[in-house]
Parts: structure tokens; sequence; C-alpha cells
């Protein structure tokens, strides 16, 4: 694989009681998956954080609150050939992230 891979989470809605450790085994799959960076977007998401952030160094690892800082930190970080992984539960609209990245491919190629 060539370029970095880079994953985007936002929130998953639908878990219910199982919220808290579905967050959780997130963030340990993150650690399993070594990427070079991970932005994680919403309030759920933040338990995941708490739970990759020990394994990652600092700079490798971000939580947001907004959509629109982690759309800004992908427009000035992504780079021609990266990979990125992008998940969410509907209701998260990640399909405003993909936009971004998609129009971004058109720049920079």
């Amino acid at each position: 694989i060539h370029g970095r891979r880079i994953v985007v989470l936002g929130d998953m809605l639908e878990l219910a009681s199982y919220e808290k450790n579905g967050h959780e085994e997130v963030g340990e799959c993150i650690v399993e998956t070594e990427p070079h960076s991970v932005f994680l977007f919403g309030p759920r998401m933040k338990i995941a954080y708490e739970k990759a952030r020990s394994a990652f160094w600092a700079k490798k690892i971000s939580h947001f609150n907004e959509k629109k800082d982690i759309i800004a930190e992908l427009k000035r970080s992504l780079e021609v050939g990266d990979i990125v992984l992008v998940k969410g539960s509907h209701g998260m609209k990640m399909e405003e992230v993909i936009d971004c990245i998609e129009s971004l491919s058109d720049v920079k190629k």
C-alpha cells in the first residue's frame, strides 16, 4: 500500500446499552490496526479516544467536537496517495467528510 492510512470515525448511535463498551472496543481496534493518524468525531467517540490515546503518539490521534475542524485538518494534512477510511452512523453525516476528501483529490492530482 502506498500512502498513509488515515482513519476518520464518527459516533456509533445505535448501540443502546452497548454504547460505552462498543466505543471502547473501537479504541482497542484502532491501536491494533496501526494507522498513521486517527480523527475521531462526536461525544461518544471520546470514549474510543480515551481508550486508544495511551497507545498512540499524541499527534497521531485526535478527537473533534466539530466536523468542520476535522475537515480543516484533512484539507491541511492529506497528501496524494493517502488512504482514508471514513465511518460513522448515518446520523453523524460523515458523507460531508467524504465530500471534502473527494474535492481535495481533484485539486491535489
